[in-house]
């Protein structure tokens, strides 16, 4: 049976992200077992592991473990995980608390997950070092069943001090009401603080391949 790669990510308890990752090959089934997992979820799933299943595998695999980390998530590599730079994604707050993140974004549908996102940064908005802004927004729309819905919307705004206005021209991209252009990804890019660089990267290898493939952007 073929392997496929997998990633042990060692969350740190201040910023809830990965400090420390590793990789391993192995079989699925292999891995399912060690974790007493179902070989179907492992393709899309993360798996937040308990003391017993991370030494399981440590055991089945060889792996070497590094010391002292208690929160430890198993995940398959997500095509993220091939851009040439680092992407922001899972790593906003160590990366604005190192000042090299101006502006981190969320939208959420729950205060459930608001609360859940929020969690990390508290201690630091406190401080002063992070400044947020929650925008609650609110769209009415009618069911199969000829009733109407309203869904509520939080978009969770995190931003280094003096980069408040950078969430004004975001929220004016994603407030526009006619399709998402190449311009406006670009803009997207350098209101979240990537180089100019980067951005052409992600233009010419992500977003312009979508559309020639006629995926949502």
């Amino acid at each position: 049976m073929a392997t496929e790669t997998f990633i042990l990510k060692f969350l740190s308890p201040e910023t809830s992200c990965s400090a420390h990752e590793l990789r391993f090959s192995a079989e699925p089934s292999a891995v399912a077992n060690a974790i007493n997992a179902e070989e179907s979820d492992l393709k899309h799933g993360r798996f937040d592991l308990e003391r017993v299943d991370l030494l399981a595998l440590s055991e089945s695999f060889g792996l070497l473990l590094p010391k002292g980390v208690e929160h430890v998530r198993l995940e398959s590599p997500h095509s993220i995980d091939s851009v040439p730079y680092l992407v922001h994604t899972n790593f906003e707050l160590p990366l604005m608390l190192d000042g090299r993140k101006p502006l981190a974004y969320f939208c959420l549908e729950s205060h459930e997950w608001l609360r859940e996102v929020q969690s990390p940064f508290i201690p630091y908005v406190a401080s002063g070092l992070i400044i947020e802004r929650i925008i609650e927004r609110s769209f009415t729309y009618p069911t199969t069943s000829g009733r109407t819905r309203t869904l509520q919307i939080f978009d969770l705004f995190y931003v280094l001090p003096g980069e408040e206005w950078r969430i004004e021209p975001f929220m004016s991209l994603i407030d526009r009401k006619v399709g998402w252009t190449e311009a406006d990804e670009r803009e997207q890019g350098r209101l979240f603080g990537y180089s100019k660089d980067e951005c052409d990267w992600w233009i010419a290898n992500r977003f312009r391949c979508r559309v020639d493939a006629g995926l949502p952007k």
